[in-house]
């Protein structure tokens, strides 16, 4: 009875921490922990009929049924709880649904802003790739110096003597 006793305070112990932090009215909550009490206490005295052989008085006080009030109380007070988490775990995949709407939103604005971007930068990089190459072009015909294929130090002195500064 004792260890049954210590597990019934443990468990509104444990109970009662995250009622309160997950804001739950505690009101039912410390009126079924009364009643659970209370019941203890009347089946405390329950057993010491037994043991002094007052049957007469203990057979009253079952008839009476004093458990079945605590047990509604319990199982008004479960549904609140179970009704209660429900509506948290509800509003938390509403909020992680709009999070990844907002996230699908995100990725698609993110696409749209870079294609763009990333086409321009490529279109400009062809560009000065394009313009460089003319300009190579450019500066050796100006030197005068046709270079046949497989001369690459004539081209390195042709493309310094293009880069020198003339007097």
């Amino acid at each position: 009875i004792d260890s049954a006793l210590k597990s019934n305070s443990q468990a509104f112990s444990q109970l009662e921490a995250p009622l309160k932090s997950q804001n739950f009215p505690m009101n039912d909550f410390y009126q079924l922990q009364d009643s659970v009490s209370a019941y203890v206490e009347l089946t405390r005295g329950m057993l010491a009929l037994v043991k002094i052989g007052n049957m007469t008085a203990f057979v009253d006080i079952l008839d009476k049924d004093p458990g079945y009030k605590v047990w509604l109380q319990y199982t008004r007070f479960s549904k609140q709880v179970n009704a209660f988490e429900d509506a948290i775990a509800q509003r938390a995949k509403e909020r992680y649904e709009q999070a990844l709407s907002n996230s699908y939103f995100l990725q698609i604005l993110l696409f749209l802003l870079s294609m763009p971007t990333l086409a321009y930068t490529a279109f400009q990089a062809n560009r000065t790739l394009s313009l460089s190459e003319q300009l190579r072009k450019s500066e050796i015909e100006k030197s005068g110096d046709a270079l046949p294929p497989g001369r690459a130090g004539a081209v390195h002195r042709v493309r310094r003597e293009a880069l020198r500064p003339r007097d």
